[in-house]
């Protein structure tokens, strides 16, 4: 391999070993969601005879491997949408959560084979599964609908430590919240 990994090359003497070979190289790409587009191959071959210069010429063959675009994520939010409490409780130094049992979840359908040989009922069709995935989310909004909060009495807080721990960042106004990375 090449440092950049876009030419492989593979010699042998014994032309079966070699055609196995070649069945093994698989294109990988390690990305959540890859650029979709198409990614060009060129396969070019070389006999070298026991003069030790090439005696046939083989044509090069030209491929590609489509990345198609793929399924975006569905992603919901969980929990309670409306939230009343005493007064009393408000007033607390700690403060009250707000999102006790909020769940983000991200999910991703495709499509899958049905199982077996592909002997059975031909009218047999794909089906769609979806499938709970993990990736990052680039911010989180929480935003104070109808009047500011009045800064003197109200604010958004949350546990700084623990944001820092993880890597995350906060800024805050009167108007909400945004968290961003991790």
């Amino acid at each position: 391999m090449n440092p950049s990994q876009s030419v492989l090359s593979i010699e042998g003497d014994d032309i079966d070993r070699v055609d196995k070979a070649m069945q093994h190289i698989s294109y990988l790409n390690s990305r959540q969601f890859p650029t979709p587009g198409i990614r060009r191959l060129k396969i070019s071959s070389t006999v070298r005879c026991f003069n030790e210069e090439a005696c046939v010429s083989i044509p090069s063959v030209e491929g590609y491997v489509m990345v198609l675009q793929p399924e975006e994520p569905k992603i919901s939010l969980s929990g309670i949408n409306h939230f009343a409490r005493s007064a009393s409780e408000f007033e607390s130094s700690e403060g009250v959560s707000l999102f006790p049992e909020l769940r983000i979840i991200s999910t991703i359908t495709r499509e899958v084979e049905p199982e077996g040989d592909g002997d059975e009922d031909p009218t047999v069709q794909e089906s769609l599964v979806s499938e709970e995935i993990m990736h990052n989310l680039d911010m989180c909004e929480v935003t104070v609908l109808g009047e500011e909060l009045n800064q003197e009495q109200e604010s958004l807080e949350i546990d700084m430590t623990r944001l820092q721990q993880k890597g995350i960042e906060m800024s805050s106004s009167n108007l909400g919240m945004i968290i961003t990375g991790g």
